[in-house]
């Protein structure tokens, strides 16, 4: 579904416009201008190339001072949100001397949706859980300790209060589609689910995945704000105590043949061989992109056994501790998926990158028709050692190796700039994390760092 607002008036106009962008380390970051300069001909932001190569924990970028780029504002999609009074946001791609920038998360998403309709005839549907946890501004603690769907959680200092101001921006302010929240498993933590996205229009299927996307950027700054003027904080650290559950992103990504745009079957139920394909390329390149599903130190604490993260390389129906969990209306009847979950998605990860890969792996399946293996329908480290599928990985250094060893199908896929500076920045933020944790693992210091990124 679209749902968009309507055009603003002369009445209506804020005086103040924010072009937000997200740069390679999942910073979301915002330049400001006078309306009259923004509507002003040929109005564009201009930022030097260095800025999407600064990693998450300083403003020192590793490319060259020399150049810049230019973000043009997407004026037919702009948004307004309480959290950031009298102001307008809005989008847009980066370009370098007028054309498509190789380092623009955006631009490398739009070109995977453009690609799997026009060259494979699939349009995908998309929705995002947000997990994250609300705390103490002074002392990062969390603000209570109930259990998952404990009503207590309601209750305590206030939350939800906090927690139906973020939906009601969400749904009156924003226009984006809630599906459900409720309080989560760990301390302080809850979920809101956003979607289903798609088009109405078939004609207008990528765009509409674009849009959902900086909706869901546009999502995670509204937990945040909304938390602020009620003298919380908000975190999605992926994990904040490594005895609680975790915080998770998880995307639902539905697929449909754009031949057929006025049928409700999914592309399980009209072409099985097909979605089979797409799945198998999803699970095959999984461990090569964790890097880019899941960006962090800190993340790989999270995608561990037994914690309902998915730590093995495999698939079932309706299995929660398997990463890829089809999501159907009869176990084990492939022609019954209504979409399925990637549950290795985290919020350290670019938003636009972690889509783009999983279609971009989708494709490589479709192109090379790979078989589909069976199911996974059990917990994977319940199985005998010899028949358990290969595990994740374990950290981001596992990460960063695994996705180097594919670099021949993954440098294509992104370019080999591109991928050369994702490298770089994960495997610089990984060293610097990593020695944020002392002798004796005390992690006070990492999660404080984190805390204050995401």
């Amino acid at each position: 579904m679209t749902c968009e607002r309507k055009p603003e008036t002369s009445q209506d106009k804020p005086p103040h416009v924010c072009t937000m962008w997200v740069d390679n380390a999942n910073m979301t970051r915002v330049r400001l201008v006078p309306r009259a300069r923004f509507e002003a001909r040929n109005f564009q932001v201009s930022l030097t190339t260095a800025m999407q190569s600064m990693p998450c924990m300083y403003d020192v970028p590793f490319e060259t001072p020399v150049g810049e780029v230019q973000i043009i504002p997407e004026r037919a999609h702009m948004y307004t949100a309480s959290w950031l009074s009298d102001a307008t946001i809005c989008f847009g791609d980066m370009t370098k001397y007028g054309q498509p920038w190789a380092h623009c998360p955006r631009t490398f998403l739009r070109r995977q949706l453009t690609t799997l309709r026009e060259k494979h005839g699939i349009a995908p549907t998309v929705g995002f859980e947000m997990e994250f946890q609300l705390l103490s501004p002074d002392t990062n603690e969390p603000v209570d300790t109930s259990l998952y769907c404990d009503t207590h959680a309601l209750h305590q200092k206030g939350n939800w209060r906090v927690l139906k101001r973020i939906v009601e921006v969400l749904q009156t302010e924003l226009n984006i589609p809630v599906h459900q929240y409720h309080p989560e498993s760990a301390s302080g933590q809850f979920e809101i689910s956003i979607g289903t996205f798609g088009a109405d229009d078939e004609a207008e299927d990528v765009e509409a995945i674009v849009r959902a996307v900086d909706k869901l950027v546009l999502a995670r700054q509204t937990v945040h704000g909304v938390a602020a003027e009620f003298d919380y904080r908000a975190t999605f650290v992926p994990k904040l105590r490594l005895n609680e559950a975790g915080s998770a992103a998880h995307l639902h990504l539905g697929l449909l043949d754009v031949s057929t745009p006025l049928s409700e079957d999914t592309l399980f139920e009209a072409d099985s061989a097909k979605a089979q394909a797409f799945l198998a390329g999803v699970l095959q390149e999984l461990p090569h992109i964790s890097i880019l599903l899941a960006a962090t130190y800190n993340s790989y604490e999270r995608l561990q056994p037994k914690c309902w993260a998915g730590a093995y390389q495999c698939y079932g129906y309706e299995n929660r501790e398997a990463p890829i969990r089809l999501i159907c209306s009869e176990l084990g009847n492939f022609a019954r998926v209504n979409h399925f979950e990637v549950k290795t998605l985290d919020a350290t990860a670019n938003p636009y990158v972690a889509v783009g890969a999983v279609l971009a792996a989708g494709m490589i399946g479709l192109e090379n028709n790979l078989p589909l293996p069976p199911p996974v329908n059990v917990d994977p480290e319940t199985l005998p050692e010899g028949e358990r599928p290969q595990p994740l990985p374990r950290s981001i250094d596992e990460a960063v190796a695994s996705f180097q060893a594919r670099a021949d199908v993954w440098r294509s896929v992104l370019s080999p700039s591109y991928f050369d500076l994702l490298v770089q920045l994960r495997s610089a933020e990984a060293e610097f994390h990593g020695n944020l944790i002392d002798q004796f693992g005390n992690r006070t210091k990492l999660l404080a760092e984190l805390t204050k990124r995401y």
